[in-house]
């Protein structure tokens, strides 16, 4: 037994030692330096309105000379150059003869020993303009009997959009991320535009404002009207008037009355000749109002001399 914990305190020792001997020597590998290349993304922001990039993929192979404590915890690999257009006076193509010194201002803690390409030159396309409508998605969580009363109100219903030509001709519109409602909500602010990549607009979000009411079932009795009679011919309808229901909004509810709505029976709408019936269609009713169900959809006739 006591041999065991003397071979036990040895293999300790031993290991302890050569833990020892791994710190040390990692620690001296590390602050060792060392080179190594990095390809890096070059971004550019602020690109003037009606101009676009067109070689904006650039990509800048760099070596630099870094110890190996930077070079695993300074997250040298996720870096981007960032360029912004505004500095630069010309804004037709822009040419950056010094790309080291361009990286060396970017990462000035680090050591930069070489760049590939040593230069590049921005090329600018001039793009053409247009507006476009805005497409509001929605998806609503509403309590029964609850619906939006009013179409939603956008702080703009329209986007100036900013492309080339072909690419222009194939965008009729711009949709917004889909957002939920309830029958609580009034207000959406900062609604994200799905904006294309190849495109430019003017805003990348919008703000829109809901109505949302509760219905209630309302029924009424409406006077037919006989459209398109023929001439010369009297003629008789049965019924005269029609049983309506609809679901009104509460706050226009006592306010609705049969003058608001037109139930017509049109002549020119019948397509059998020989039949005593014609179809009734609703020609007019209040905006707000749905689901409009009449008792029935023909009426009888008969014309004499």
């Amino acid at each position: 037994m006591k041999n065991f914990f003397e071979n036990n305190k040895k293999i300790s020792i031993f290991s302890i030692c050569l833990l020892v001997a791994f710190v040390i020597w990692l620690s001296m590998s590390l602050s060792r330096n060392y080179v190594k290349s990095y390809y890096f993304s070059v971004q550019f922001i602020n690109v003037p309105n009606g101009k676009k990039i067109i070689n904006d993929n650039i990509l800048l192979k760099t070596t630099l000379e870094a110890q190996g404590w930077d070079l695993i915890f300074r997250k040298i690999k996720n870096r981007k150059i960032i360029l912004d257009i505004n500095d630069y006076a010309d804004k037709g193509n822009i040419k950056f003869s010094n790309t080291k010194s361009l990286v060396q201002e970017n990462f000035s803690d680090l050591k930069i020993r070489d760049v590939n390409p040593l230069s590049f030159t921005l090329a600018f396309q001039n793009l053409e303009t247009k507006k476009v409508p805005i497409v509001l998605k929605l998806e609503k969580d509403f309590k029964s009997n609850y619906y939006l009363s009013e179409n939603p109100k956008l702080s703009v219903d329209s986007i100036a959009i900013s492309s080339d030509i072909e690419t222009l001709k194939n965008i009729t519109e711009i949709n917004s991320e889909t957002i939920t409602i309830s029958e609580k909500d009034t207000l959406k602010n900062n609604i994200s535009l799905i904006i294309p990549k190849e495109i430019k607009a003017a805003k990348k979000s919008i703000s829109a404002q809901f109505k949302i009411e509760e219905y209630i079932e309302k029924e009424l009795k409406i006077i037919i009207s006989v459209d398109n009679k023929p001439e010369n011919k009297d003629l008789i309808i049965y019924p005269e008037e029609i049983g309506l229901k609809c679901l009104a909004p509460i706050s226009i509810y006592e306010n609705i009355s049969a003058s608001d709505f037109y139930i017509s029976a049109d002549f020119n709408n019948i397509e059998v000749r020989n039949d005593n019936r014609i179809l009734l269609s609703i020609k007019n009713a209040p905006k707000r109002v749905r689901n409009i169900v009449l008792e029935k959809d023909k009426i009888e006739f008969i014309i004499y001399q």
